[in-house]
Formats: C-alpha cells, sequence, structure tokens
C-alpha cells in the first residue's frame, strides 16, 4: 500500500509539530512494507538563493504566475499566486502562508518515525536530489 503527498501540499500545514503528526499518522495507517511518498519544492534553495518567484506557467488557455515573499523569522512564505483564464481575461488572485521544510528536516523527521529505505530525488524519473533542484521527493518504507 502507499500513501501520496504531492504538488507541495504538506507545506500548508502550519508548523513542523503539524508535519511530524501527519507523518506519524501515516506511518500508522500505512501496513508493514508501505510506501509514502511525498513532494514539495526544495526550501532550502528558495531560502539560500532567495528566489522570489517560481517559473510562470503558460500554455493557450492560462497563464500561472506564483510569487513567493519569504520570512526568516518567524519561517515562512507568504505564497502569492495570479492565474489568467485567456478567454475571458479573467485574474483569479489567491495568497496563503506556507510553513517551508527544509529537505534535511523532513528526511531526520521521516528516520525519527521509523520509516526505513529513505530516498531522496529531484523530480518523478528518480533523478538525484542535489542542493540546486527545484522539486524535493522523498520517499520512505515502513
Amino acid at each position: 500500500d502507499g500513501i501520496i503527498c504531492f504538488g507541495n501540499t504538506l507545506v500548508h500545514l502550519s508548523d513542523a509539530k503539524d508535519i511530524e503528526g501527519f507523518l506519524k499518522k501515516a506511518y500508522d495507517l500505512l501496513n508493514d512494507g508501505g510506501i509514502i511518498a511525498i513532494q514539495i519544492i526544495n526550501y532550502s534553495r528558495i531560502f539560500s538563493q532567495k528566489i522570489d518567484h517560481l517559473p510562470t506557467i503558460e500554455n493557450d488557455k492560462i497563464q500561472f504566475v506564483r510569487n513567493y515573499k519569504i520570512t526568516r523569522k518567524p519561517r515562512n512564505v507568504q505564497f502569492k499566486t495570479e492565474l489568467t483564464i485567456k478567454e475571458t481575461n479573467e485574474i483569479i488572485e489567491n495568497k496563503i502562508g506556507l510553513f517551508p521544510i527544509f529537505p534535511d528536516e523532513l528526511y531526520k523527521m521521516m528516520q525519527k518515525i521509523g520509516f526505513s529505505n529513505i530516498q531522496q530525488f529531484s523530480d518523478f524519473s528518480k533523478g538525484d536530489f542535489t542542493a540546486d533542484s527545484t522539486p524535493f521527493i522523498i520517499t520512505g518504507q515502513k
């Protein structure tokens, strides 16, 4: 069995304690041998390089602009989005606070909870994760 948490959703939890609580519940729900897979942004890179936006996503139907405002103490990212529907020129704006957990912190939490065979990747093709990777994918086994 498995649990998937993709799309940078984990960082919508309030803080490290909530993230650890989620991981513990996920661990308890998995059968022996079950896998958890999590995909977030590499916030270590965002913070160290002071990145304030992600690449714009655009096709013939939409334009999706993503901006970050980083706060170091308390650690927080204000994530502001602007989605333009090209057919109608409608613009939908949103802003939400995220708790930017760093890859090494997430790895240590998973170890502490009891996950084994923990692996880190830069993409869904299992590319090597480096400090310069934007995506961060981590898997662990119960």
